[in-house]
């Protein structure tokens, strides 16, 4: 999700109820009950975390993939996805002086356990990096055709489905 280029959704000016909406609209709308791989970067790395842990919307996500995440601030607001099976994947370079590296890896390591992966790039600070793809691709071939429950609670072989949304796109009424 791209939430920097919008005047109406750069950070602080973005509602969590007006992300949520969108996103709700998105993957009802265009995959009913198929489970999506959702992915934010920065900024938005804070929303889909919250979104996947409130709500039981994890229910309608195969997994999340959340790019050098901020603004998070207290992690008790997304601990309950620890104890959903949900898998994430964290990406980040270790020179993104943005995201806070080590220390910020650890405080995701701790609040999501082992329903976390990490990856980390040497360097390319806080920019979306094309080596990004190669382990995207690896997380979501581990989340291609698990068996499980769909939305509806029907026996289904998961089919993995990516969404990106460009949020920057969207008109706001404010």
């Amino acid at each position: 999700l791209d939430m920097h280029s919008n005047e109406h959704t750069r950070p602080g000016q973005l509602k969590s109820t007006t992300f949520t909406d969108v996103i709700n609209t998105v993957i009802d709308i265009h995959f009913k009950s198929t489970k999506v791989l959702l992915m934010g970067k920065s900024w938005s790395g804070k929303f889909v975390a919250n979104y996947a842990a409130t709500d039981h919307h994890h229910r309608k996500l195969n997994g999340l993939v959340i790019v050098a995440p901020v603004g998070v601030g207290n992690f008790d607001s997304i601990a309950s996805l620890k104890s959903v099976p949900l898998k994430i994947l964290l990406l980040y370079t270790r020179d993104d002086g943005t995201f806070g590296g080590e220390e910020s890896e650890k405080k995701w390591r701790k609040t999501l356990g082992s329903n976390l992966e990490v990856e980390v790039i040497r360097q390319g600070g806080h920019h979306i990096m094309t080596e990004y793809s190669i382990f995207i691709e690896k997380f979501a071939e581990k989340l291609r055709n698990r068996t499980g429950r769909d939305r509806t609670g029907q026996d289904r072989t998961e089919q993995h489905v990516q969404v990106q949304v460009n949020i920057s796109y969207l008109q706001f009424n404010n």
